[in-house]
Protein backbone atom coordinates (compact mmCIF):
# COMPACT_ATOMS: atom_id res chain seq x y z
CA UNK A 1 0.00 0.00 0.00
CA UNK A 2 1.40 3.19 -1.07
CA UNK A 3 0.60 6.00 1.71
CA UNK A 4 1.25 9.00 -0.72
CA UNK A 5 -1.55 7.24 -3.33
CA UNK A 6 -3.71 7.39 -0.24
CA UNK A 7 -3.40 11.07 1.12
CA UNK A 8 -2.87 12.75 -2.22
CA UNK A 9 -6.66 12.83 -3.48
CA UNK A 10 -7.42 14.06 0.05
CA UNK A 11 -5.41 17.00 0.28
CA UNK A 12 -6.04 17.29 -3.64
CA UNK A 13 -10.17 17.79 -2.51
CA UNK A 14 -9.10 20.02 0.08
CA UNK A 15 -6.91 22.22 -2.85
CA UNK A 16 -9.55 22.05 -4.67
CA UNK A 17 -12.17 23.15 -2.19
CA UNK A 18 -10.09 26.06 -1.25
CA UNK A 19 -9.71 27.06 -4.82
CA UNK A 20 -12.81 27.47 -5.55
CA UNK A 21 -14.08 29.00 -2.56
CA UNK A 22 -10.88 31.66 -3.00
CA UNK A 23 -12.29 32.19 -6.53
CA UNK A 24 -15.67 32.62 -5.80
CA UNK A 25 -17.21 29.81 -8.21
CA UNK A 26 -19.34 28.93 -4.92
CA UNK A 27 -19.47 31.07 -2.10
CA UNK A 28 -18.85 31.00 1.57
CA UNK A 29 -22.34 31.10 2.07
CA UNK A 30 -23.23 27.90 -0.19
CA UNK A 31 -20.59 26.18 1.62
CA UNK A 32 -21.76 26.79 4.91
CA UNK A 33 -24.88 25.24 4.01
CA UNK A 34 -22.58 21.77 2.59
CA UNK A 35 -21.15 21.89 6.04
CA UNK A 36 -24.63 21.96 7.87
CA UNK A 37 -26.18 19.44 5.41
CA UNK A 38 -22.84 17.21 5.88
CA UNK A 39 -23.22 17.38 9.68
CA UNK A 40 -26.70 16.95 10.05
CA UNK A 41 -27.52 14.33 7.77
CA UNK A 42 -24.82 12.66 5.43
CA UNK A 43 -22.04 12.28 8.18
CA UNK A 44 -24.81 10.62 10.60
CA UNK A 45 -25.84 8.14 7.51
CA UNK A 46 -22.85 7.19 6.49
CA UNK A 47 -21.84 6.25 10.43
CA UNK A 48 -24.94 4.38 10.56
CA UNK A 49 -23.63 2.58 7.06
CA UNK A 50 -19.86 2.10 8.22
CA UNK A 51 -20.94 0.59 11.82
CA UNK A 52 -23.78 -1.04 10.79
CA UNK A 53 -21.90 -3.32 8.42
CA UNK A 54 -18.95 -3.64 10.92
CA UNK A 55 -18.52 -7.05 11.67
CA UNK A 56 -16.18 -5.81 15.19
CA UNK A 57 -17.66 -6.02 18.72
CA UNK A 58 -18.16 -3.37 21.63
CA UNK A 59 -15.70 -5.83 23.74
CA UNK A 60 -13.05 -6.47 20.83
CA UNK A 61 -13.37 -3.04 20.22
CA UNK A 62 -12.81 -1.79 23.93
CA UNK A 63 -9.01 -1.74 24.10
CA UNK A 64 -8.80 0.59 21.09
CA UNK A 65 -11.09 2.62 22.13
CA UNK A 66 -9.57 3.14 26.17
CA UNK A 67 -6.36 3.28 24.33
CA UNK A 68 -7.71 6.81 22.55
CA UNK A 69 -9.40 7.99 25.33
CA UNK A 70 -6.30 7.92 27.96
CA UNK A 71 -4.56 9.60 25.13
CA UNK A 72 -6.45 12.42 24.76
CA UNK A 73 -7.14 12.50 28.52
CA UNK A 74 -3.25 12.87 28.82
CA UNK A 75 -3.11 15.46 25.82
CA UNK A 76 -5.59 17.63 27.52
CA UNK A 77 -3.76 16.88 31.13
CA UNK A 78 0.04 18.25 29.68
CA UNK A 79 -1.99 21.22 28.36
CA UNK A 80 -2.99 21.52 31.76
CA UNK A 81 0.12 21.36 33.91
CA UNK A 82 1.54 23.67 30.93
CA UNK A 83 -0.10 27.01 32.44
CA UNK A 84 1.17 25.35 36.07
CA UNK A 85 4.91 25.89 34.61
CA UNK A 86 4.94 29.21 32.97
CA UNK A 87 2.61 31.31 35.08
CA UNK A 88 -0.92 32.69 34.80
CA UNK A 89 0.45 35.93 33.24
CA UNK A 90 1.99 34.21 30.40
CA UNK A 91 -0.95 32.06 29.75
CA UNK A 92 -4.04 34.03 30.69
CA UNK A 93 -7.47 31.79 30.87
CA UNK A 94 -8.66 32.67 27.02
CA UNK A 95 -5.58 31.23 25.63
CA UNK A 96 -4.91 28.28 27.95
CA UNK A 97 -8.80 26.90 27.43
CA UNK A 98 -8.43 27.55 23.52
CA UNK A 99 -5.33 25.13 23.88
CA UNK A 100 -7.12 22.66 25.96
CA UNK A 101 -9.35 22.85 23.27
CA UNK A 102 -7.05 22.50 20.30
CA UNK A 103 -5.26 19.66 21.92
CA UNK A 104 -7.86 16.89 22.85
CA UNK A 105 -10.97 17.80 19.92
CA UNK A 106 -10.54 15.98 16.95
CA UNK A 107 -11.69 16.72 13.68
CA UNK A 108 -13.39 13.16 12.97
CA UNK A 109 -14.03 13.75 9.38
CA UNK A 110 -10.32 13.49 8.67
CA UNK A 111 -10.01 10.47 10.49
CA UNK A 112 -12.54 8.75 8.23
CA UNK A 113 -11.21 10.56 5.08
CA UNK A 114 -8.00 8.72 5.18
CA UNK A 115 -9.01 5.84 7.18
CA UNK A 116 -11.76 4.85 4.37
CA UNK A 117 -8.87 5.79 2.29
CA UNK A 118 -6.41 3.04 3.12
CA UNK A 119 -8.61 0.62 5.05
CA UNK A 120 -12.21 0.46 3.09
CA UNK A 121 -15.18 -0.26 5.46
CA UNK A 122 -13.04 -1.66 8.09
CA UNK A 123 -11.16 1.69 8.80
CA UNK A 124 -14.46 3.83 8.65
CA UNK A 125 -15.75 1.15 11.31
CA UNK A 126 -12.96 1.89 13.47
CA UNK A 127 -13.23 5.46 13.24
CA UNK A 128 -17.34 5.29 13.70
CA UNK A 129 -17.09 3.03 17.19
CA UNK A 130 -14.48 5.59 18.33
CA UNK A 131 -16.78 8.52 17.37
CA UNK A 132 -19.19 6.97 19.45
CA UNK A 133 -17.56 7.06 22.52
CA UNK A 134 -15.47 10.16 22.06
CA UNK A 135 -17.29 12.63 21.13
CA UNK A 136 -19.24 12.46 24.36
CA UNK A 137 -16.00 12.63 25.82
CA UNK A 138 -14.06 15.06 24.69
CA UNK A 139 -17.15 17.28 24.89
CA UNK A 140 -17.71 16.93 28.30
CA UNK A 141 -14.01 17.14 29.32
CA UNK A 142 -14.18 20.49 27.17
CA UNK A 143 -17.32 22.32 28.50
CA UNK A 144 -16.39 21.49 31.96
CA UNK A 145 -12.80 22.69 31.75
CA UNK A 146 -14.35 25.75 30.09
CA UNK A 147 -16.84 26.37 32.81
CA UNK A 148 -14.24 26.18 35.05
CA UNK A 149 -11.52 28.16 33.26
CA UNK A 150 -13.84 30.97 33.11
CA UNK A 151 -16.05 30.45 36.35
CA UNK A 152 -19.68 29.83 34.35
CA UNK A 153 -20.19 26.60 36.72
CA UNK A 154 -20.77 23.34 35.18
CA UNK A 155 -23.99 22.98 34.05
CA UNK A 156 -24.67 19.21 33.86
CA UNK A 157 -27.93 19.22 32.02
CA UNK A 158 -26.81 22.12 29.45
CA UNK A 159 -23.47 19.95 28.59
CA UNK A 160 -26.20 16.23 28.52
CA UNK A 161 -28.38 18.07 25.90
CA UNK A 162 -25.25 19.16 23.61
CA UNK A 163 -24.36 15.58 23.59
CA UNK A 164 -28.30 13.58 22.72
CA UNK A 165 -28.82 16.71 20.06
CA UNK A 166 -25.11 15.59 18.58
CA UNK A 167 -26.31 14.30 15.31
CA UNK A 168 -22.74 12.27 14.85
CA UNK A 169 -24.02 10.80 18.18
CA UNK A 170 -27.26 9.94 17.05
CA UNK A 171 -26.05 8.05 14.10
CA UNK A 172 -23.32 6.08 16.15
CA UNK A 173 -26.31 5.48 18.61
CA UNK A 174 -28.19 4.01 15.49
CA UNK A 175 -25.32 1.96 13.74
CA UNK A 176 -24.73 0.39 16.98
CA UNK A 177 -28.12 -0.55 18.00
CA UNK A 178 -28.55 -1.76 14.64
CA UNK A 179 -25.16 -3.97 14.37
CA UNK A 180 -25.44 -5.54 18.19
CA UNK A 181 -28.92 -6.26 17.68
CA UNK A 182 -28.75 -8.02 14.66
CA UNK A 183 -31.38 -5.70 12.95
CA UNK A 184 -31.63 -6.62 9.69
CA UNK A 185 -32.38 -3.74 7.26
CA UNK A 186 -34.69 -3.31 4.27
CA UNK A 187 -32.71 -3.53 0.69
CA UNK A 188 -33.80 -0.15 -0.03
CA UNK A 189 -32.87 1.67 3.14
CA UNK A 190 -28.87 -0.43 2.43
CA UNK A 191 -28.85 0.91 -0.60
CA UNK A 192 -30.14 4.57 0.32
CA UNK A 193 -27.18 4.81 3.46
CA UNK A 194 -24.26 3.71 0.58
CA UNK A 195 -24.94 5.88 -1.93
CA UNK A 196 -25.11 8.69 0.84
CA UNK A 197 -21.96 6.92 2.09
CA UNK A 198 -20.26 7.43 -1.22
CA UNK A 199 -21.19 10.88 -1.62
CA UNK A 200 -20.55 12.34 1.89
CA UNK A 201 -16.65 11.76 2.08
CA UNK A 202 -15.85 13.95 -1.07
CA UNK A 203 -18.49 17.04 -0.19
CA UNK A 204 -17.23 17.28 3.36
CA UNK A 205 -13.54 17.15 2.37
CA UNK A 206 -14.63 19.99 -0.07
CA UNK A 207 -15.80 22.17 2.85
CA UNK A 208 -13.05 21.42 4.89
CA UNK A 209 -10.59 22.86 2.12
CA UNK A 210 -13.18 26.20 2.17
CA UNK A 211 -12.66 27.10 5.69
CA UNK A 212 -8.90 27.16 5.17
CA UNK A 213 -7.32 30.28 4.95
CA UNK A 214 -3.80 31.19 4.46
CA UNK A 215 -3.80 34.32 6.81
CA UNK A 216 -3.53 32.11 9.79
CA UNK A 217 -0.12 30.79 8.33
CA UNK A 218 1.59 33.99 9.38
CA UNK A 219 3.74 34.62 12.36
CA UNK A 220 2.85 31.39 14.47
CA UNK A 221 3.29 32.15 18.21
CA UNK A 222 4.54 29.43 20.92
CA UNK A 223 1.09 28.70 22.04
CA UNK A 224 0.30 27.97 18.51
CA UNK A 225 3.34 25.96 18.08
CA UNK A 226 2.13 23.84 21.32
CA UNK A 227 -0.91 22.75 20.32
CA UNK A 228 0.77 21.60 16.78
CA UNK A 229 3.38 19.45 18.76
CA UNK A 230 0.86 18.07 21.22
CA UNK A 231 -1.71 16.95 18.39
CA UNK A 232 0.69 15.95 15.69
CA UNK A 233 3.67 14.03 17.27
CA UNK A 234 3.14 13.55 21.03
CA UNK A 235 -0.24 12.16 20.73
CA UNK A 236 0.28 9.91 17.96
CA UNK A 237 3.25 8.79 19.73
CA UNK A 238 1.58 7.91 22.67
CA UNK A 239 -0.83 5.83 21.10
CA UNK A 240 1.69 3.80 19.50
CA UNK A 241 3.06 3.05 22.71
CA UNK A 242 -0.31 2.25 24.02
CA UNK A 243 -1.20 -0.02 20.80
CA UNK A 244 1.80 -1.68 21.28
CA UNK A 245 1.00 -2.31 25.65
CA UNK A 246 -2.81 -3.39 24.82
CA UNK A 247 -1.55 -5.39 21.56
CA UNK A 248 -3.72 -3.75 19.02
CA UNK A 249 -3.62 -4.96 15.12
CA UNK A 250 -1.57 -2.56 12.28
CA UNK A 251 -5.00 -1.14 11.56
CA UNK A 252 -6.06 -0.54 15.04
CA UNK A 253 -3.01 1.18 15.36
CA UNK A 254 -2.76 3.51 12.32
CA UNK A 255 -6.62 4.16 13.22
CA UNK A 256 -5.89 5.63 16.56
CA UNK A 257 -3.23 7.44 15.59
CA UNK A 258 -4.76 9.17 13.00
CA UNK A 259 -7.78 9.70 15.38
CA UNK A 260 -5.47 11.39 18.33
CA UNK A 261 -3.39 13.63 15.26
CA UNK A 262 -6.31 14.79 13.52
CA UNK A 263 -6.06 18.64 13.31
CA UNK A 264 -9.05 20.21 16.36
CA UNK A 265 -12.55 20.25 14.90
CA UNK A 266 -14.28 23.35 13.64
CA UNK A 267 -16.57 23.64 16.72
CA UNK A 268 -13.96 24.59 19.48
CA UNK A 269 -14.03 27.55 17.60
CA UNK A 270 -17.67 28.36 18.33
CA UNK A 271 -17.25 27.27 21.84
CA UNK A 272 -14.29 29.33 22.04
CA UNK A 273 -16.28 32.59 21.30
CA UNK A 274 -19.57 31.41 23.45
CA UNK A 275 -17.73 30.73 26.42
CA UNK A 276 -15.01 33.40 26.39
CA UNK A 277 -12.15 31.39 25.27
CA UNK A 278 -9.42 33.08 22.50
CA UNK A 279 -11.19 32.00 19.09
CA UNK A 280 -8.36 33.19 16.87
CA UNK A 281 -5.83 31.47 19.05
CA UNK A 282 -8.18 28.58 18.24
CA UNK A 283 -8.50 29.19 14.76
CA UNK A 284 -4.45 29.62 13.70
CA UNK A 285 -3.90 26.23 15.96
CA UNK A 286 -6.44 24.23 13.68
CA UNK A 287 -4.98 25.47 10.56
CA UNK A 288 -1.60 25.18 11.52
CA UNK A 289 -2.52 21.27 12.54
CA UNK A 290 -4.13 20.77 9.25
CA UNK A 291 -0.67 22.15 7.33
CA UNK A 292 1.29 19.95 10.10
CA UNK A 293 -1.07 16.42 8.73
CA UNK A 294 0.81 16.81 5.28
CA UNK A 295 3.77 15.72 7.37
CA UNK A 296 3.00 13.41 9.67
CA UNK A 297 0.09 11.55 7.98
CA UNK A 298 1.65 9.93 5.89
CA UNK A 299 4.31 9.00 8.44
CA UNK A 300 1.28 7.57 10.03
CA UNK A 301 0.36 5.75 7.12
CA UNK A 302 3.66 3.72 6.45
CA UNK A 303 2.36 1.62 9.55
CA UNK A 304 0.29 0.23 6.69
CA UNK A 305 2.14 -0.53 4.02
Amino acid sequence: MDAFNIILPVFTLIAIGYFIRKRGYVSQEDFDGVENLSFRLLLPAMIINAIYHSEMSLSAAGPFVLAAIVVVSLSGILTLVLRVGIGRDTLPAASHSSLFQATTRWNGLMSLSFAGAAFGETGLALIAIAMAFLIPFVNVINITALSLMHNQGVRPLGILKAIVQNPLIIGSGIGLLLNFTGVKLPGFAEQTLGYVSQATLAMAILVIGAGFQLRRLVRPGWQVMWAVLVKNALAPLGFLLLARWFSLSDIETVCGMLIVSAPAAANGYIVARKMGGDAPLFAYAMTWQLVASILTIPLILTFAV
